[in-house]
């Protein structure tokens, strides 16, 4: 199930994981935080829309073509 509590770590789906390691890991300021008590999905596709700055994850994968 998905929902759409960020900040909580259950439930949980794939690409909430990756957004939760960088929000408790040394990256916390890269990411841009969400009001309303992190009403917001993390998309897979979406993840890099999720930083702020120049900061931007180097080890994501992309599909350039299928």
């Amino acid at each position: 199930m998905i929902t759409s509590n960020l900040y909580h770590k259950s439930p949980s789906y794939c690409s909430k994981y990756v957004y939760l390691a960088y929000w408790w890991g040394a990256t916390k300021s890269a990411l841009k935080k969400y009001k309303n008590g992190g009403q917001h999905i993390v998309t897979p596709h979406g993840l890099t829309d999720n930083f702020v700055g120049s900061f931007k994850p180097t080890r994501i994968h992309k599909i350039s073509t299928y």
